[in-house]
């Protein structure tokens, strides 16, 4: 008995959640389980290599998911964007299984506008946020993100000599009516360094735009700032591994880092606080250690199993 999976993908993270599977399931090849990936971006296209285009608009998805019936929607809500998010009520018209592949925290109120059958977690720490936000949680199954398991080959090396190595990772967070933005992160970040020039500190400020933000205005800073350089394309973690300190909002990496023990700094809008923290990681007064809650995560197996047992499951309830 066949079953269908369809992968619904706009976002960065998304598709690196889900691009590991993609392969997985091209490798092993799943008696009986068939996919597709439905691709609502430019760079869900780059990432995840396969799969056919569909205009990023609910009703777009809609028809997609009435036209080929799939018995599961994995989507992800990494932009929020309501075209994916129109994924689960497209499953439930076609009484399919819905399937969040969660990139990682936060956002829970626009993430879930409506919740999907099951949800694959990057951390057990989503599951104490969603409750602290009033989720049932109870369709939260914590897998981790088979695009952290790449971590296992980086180890980060701290710095020697005097100028101190910072990298500000920007996220879209301004489009999307969130704050602080990163317009305004980059800002306070700036002030404290300066601040620490003015005492003799001396600094090399690496700027790493987001794939989907417009990215001139971060561009601008380097006519303004004689110790900013440029790092774009390529492996995102690469500059935090030997960096003195990351900076930024609630990009992924900034959480990549503080599992992998780089001094992180997660901007919540203080520019105080931001000064205080900065001054306790460069004088060596706060330090970081590797999770080994991630570094125990094997999640592209994890989540493979998971929805390879789901497959299972509704094979045997068709032929029943």
């Amino acid at each position: 008995m066949n079953v269908y999976l369809l992968f619904v993908i706009h976002s960065p993270g998304g598709a690196n959640f889900a691009a590991p599977l993609v392969r997985e399931l091209a490798a092993r090849d799943l008696p009986g389980v068939r996919y597709d990936v439905a691709l609502l971006s430019p760079w869900a296209r780059e990432i995840v290599g396969v799969g056919f285009d569909v205009i990023p608009e609910p009703e777009a998805v809609m028809r997609t998911v009435e036209a080929m019936v799939p018995d599961v929607v994995l989507y992800e809500t990494g932009s929020a964007h309501p075209a994916v998010l129109a994924s689960v009520p497209a499953a439930r018209m076609v009484s399919a299984v819905s399937v969040c592949m969660l990139d990682w925290f936060g956002n829970y109120e626009k993430r879930f506008r409506e919740m999907p059958d099951l949800i694959m977690a990057p951390h057990p720490r989503v599951v104490e946020e969603m409750r602290e936000a009033g989720f049932d949680t109870s369709g939260v199954v914590v897998l981790g993100n088979p695009h952290f398991d790449r971590l296992k080959q980086f180890r980060y090396v701290p710095p020697e000599g005097p100028k101190k190595k910072v990298v500000f990772y920007s996220q879209p967070l301004e489009m999307h009516g969130l704050k602080p933005t990163e317009k305004q992160a980059l800002l306070a970040l700036v002030s404290v360094l300066e601040r620490l020039r003015e005492e003799g500190w001396d600094f090399e400020l690496v700027l790493r735009p987001h794939p989907r933000e417009n990215k001139a205005w971060l561009e601008e800073w380097l006519e303004i700032l004689p110790y900013a350089v440029w790092n774009e394309g390529g492996e995102s973690l690469l500059p935090a591994m030997d960096a003195s300190l990351v900076v930024g909002v609630n990009s992924t990496p900034l959480y990549e880092a503080v599992w992998l023990g780089v001094p992180t700094v997660f901007y919540r809008g203080d520019v105080f606080l931001l000064e205080k923290e900065v001054r306790e990681i460069l004088t060596g007064k706060k330090q970081f250690v590797p999770d080994p809650a991630v570094a125990g995560f094997n999640a592209t197996e994890k989540c493979f199993c998971f929805l390879a047992g789901l497959a299972a499951g509704i094979a045997r309830k068709k032929a029943a």
